[in-house]
């Protein structure tokens, strides 16, 4: 087990131990101003003795038995709570408040068929732990305060027939980018797409945008198509013990950059992104993508279904152009 999966076990156990702590002090309170209400646990006991005394006679078989204990059981328990209710407390407040009421924060629970399985909530907690985690954050480097207008060209127009120089479309591009950083809301955002050569400031946007994103509070997660591919490989061939399934559906925003760089496995890879990204499109959970592919090369590379998904509806496409400024100095 990862991890992230012990640190999220970690954590369950503890918010579990501390809902039983503080469920015993308010039962306990509760019971030492009402004590005449604080025979249900031997009644119960009672109840159990008396039916296993039937079963070991023969008055009643096993089952006949669990089934009348089960149900005089749940009368006592009836009984019981009005009484509770009468005293003007909720019954509820005696027993532990579970964050899972699948699992009762252990983690793990059974099936109809009587197996043990990962709850949701363990799968959702280590999840949110990965995304908190070196290992998927954003370069912290690189933020809007850092990026420097004055490396892209004023002179001469870096493409014939284009009315802006470099520099003016990149100024243009960053108060694009701050406005959609500025107003992104979670289950609201649109994909915001970079498209261009290497060198334009395509990832030191995206960059810019996942760290202004994380810093008004939403969850993160940013990585290279190339490690995305990695990932979802070794989760699709079981030779990873972490499972990331979580971690890139439930992050606000996704970020992955130099998408097309990777290689493509079709029945692992391209399956399992149109997966991620279909179900973040369903869930109105945003992705950022920095590409050097045109949108015709996209489709060729990946399929109608995906770039449908990625240049879906009030997505933002940006396209830039210019000299590669790491290679010019400037």
């Amino acid at each position: 087990m990862s991890v992230y999966y012990q640190n999220a076990l970690r954590e369950l156990d503890l918010a579990r131990t501390e809902r039983i702590r503080v469920a015993r002090e308010n039962a306990d309170a509760f019971y030492a101003s009402h004590p005449e209400l604080s025979h249900l646990e031997s009644d119960i006991a009672a109840v159990t003795r008396k039916v296993l005394s039937r079963i070991a006679s023969g008055a009643c078989s096993s089952e006949d038995g669990a089934r009348e204990a089960q149900e005089q059981i749940r009368l006592l328990r009836s009984e019981h709570d009005s009484k509770i209710r009468a005293a003007g407390t909720d019954p509820r407040s005696l027993e532990p408040q579970w964050g899972c009421l699948l699992c009762q924060d252990t983690g793990y629970r059974q099936t109809p068929d009587g197996n043990r399985v990962m709850c949701s909530c363990l799968k959702t907690l280590a999840a949110r732990l990965m995304i908190d985690s070196d290992d998927f954050r954003p370069n912290a480097e690189m933020t809007f305060d850092r990026f420097d207008l004055s490396l892209f060209p004023s002179e001469p127009d870096p493409v014939p027939g284009e009315k802006q120089s470099q520099h003016a479309l990149m100024s243009s591009v960053l108060n694009v980018a701050r406005e959609y950083t500025d107003g992104f809301r979670a289950r609201n955002a649109s994909n915001f797409i970079l498209i261009g050569q290497s060198g334009l400031g395509k990832t030191f946007l995206s960059q810019c945008i996942a760290n202004g994103v994380q810093e008004k509070g939403f969850t993160v997660c940013s990585m290279t198509a190339f490690r995305l591919s990695s990932l979802l490989k070794d989760e699709y061939l079981g030779t990873s013990e972490k499972s990331y399934e979580e971690m890139l559906l439930l992050s606000d925003l996704l970020v992955i950059d130099d998408l097309g760089s990777e290689p493509i496995r079709k029945n692992i890879n391209v399956e399992s992104l149109f997966s991620i990204l279909n179900e973040r499109s369903v869930s109105k959970r945003p992705v950022v993508i920095v590409t050097n592919l045109m949108p015709v090369q996209l489709r060729d590379r990946y399929g109608e279904r995906i770039t449908s998904r990625l240049f879906s509806e009030n997505a933002v496409s940006i396209r830039l152009y210019g000299r590669d400024v790491r290679r010019s100095g400037k």
